[in-house]
C-alpha cells in the first residue's frame, strides 16, 4: 500500500460517537468511564460531543476500559475499515441532532438487548 500526502485527519465527532456507544452498550455512566480511565466525567462529556479532542493515550485507555479495540473506535478516521455496518450506523448518528442521536441510540441498545433475550448473536 502506497502511502498518500494529506491523509485523513480524526473525526473527533463520530470518534465521540463510537466512545458514547460502546459505554453505554457496556453499562458504564461518564463518571464512570472518567474515573477508569483517570479523567473527568466533564471531559468524557466534551470528547462525546465532539467538543474537544482526547489524546492519543486517552483514546487508548477508553479502548482498553470498553473493551474494544482502536480500530472500533477510530474506523470514521482510517482508510481502511472491516465493520462496515457500525460505520453506517456512525454515520447515521453523525447526520442528527445530539438529543435524536441519543434517542436513537438508547433505541439501537435496546434492540440490541431483544436480540440477546431471543439468542439472536
Amino acid at each position: 500500500m502506497m502511502l498518500q500526502k494529506g491523509c485523513s485527519e480524526i473525526d473527533y465527532k463520530s470518534l465521540g460517537l463510537r466512545i458514547r456507544f460502546f459505554r453505554k452498550s457496556r453499562g458504564l455512566s461518564q463518571e464512570q468511564l472518567a474515573e477508569y480511565v483517570n479523567s473527568s466525567r466533564n471531559y468524557i462529556g466534551y470528547i462525546e460531543t465532539g467538543k474537544r479532542t482526547a489524546s492519543l493515550l486517552l483514546v487508548v485507555r477508553i479502548a482498553n476500559c470498553l473493551e474494544v479495540s482502536l480500530e472500533d473506535l477510530l474506523s470514521n478516521s482510517l482508510e481502511v475499515v472491516k465493520n462496515e455496518s457500525l460505520s453506517k450506523v456512525i454515520n447515521a448518528l453523525k447526520e442528527c441532532g445530539e438529543e435524536k442521536a441519543n434517542i436513537l441510540l438508547d433505541n439501537l441498545l435496546y434492540m440490541q438487548g431483544l436480540l440477546s433475550k431471543h439468542g439472536i448473536v
